[in-house]
């Protein structure tokens, strides 16, 4: 992820920064296509480093930055989580 200016955080500037993450991941590792279970694993890691940055920074004078970071790419897995079992429960209502 591109670091964007968070000095002005709000919610434009969380959202956009989630579609960048996003569309950063798939210039990555192009459109993935995992079970549920795997990306609940994927999400689990990244929420992990999201708690890592929350103790770096209130024990040993981490950087805000970072837990904005992991927070946004946690945030970016949980969409893609909602946007699959949404696509999936449509394609189960048209059929």
């Amino acid at each position: 992820m591109k670091d964007l200016e968070f000095k002005t955080l709000n919610m434009a500037i969380i959202v956009k920064s989630i579609q960048l993450e996003s569309a950063n991941q798939v210039l990555k590792w192009g459109v993935q296509d995992h079970t549920i279970w795997e990306w609940l694993g994927y999400t689990t890691e990244e929420f992990g480093e999201f708690a890592k940055a929350i103790s770096e920074w209130d024990y040993r004078d981490g950087e805000a930055v970072d837990i904005i970071k992991e927070g946004i790419q946690t945030i970016t897995l949980i969409l893609k989580i909602i946007e699959m079992v949404n696509n999936k429960d449509s394609k189960k209502a048209v059929e």
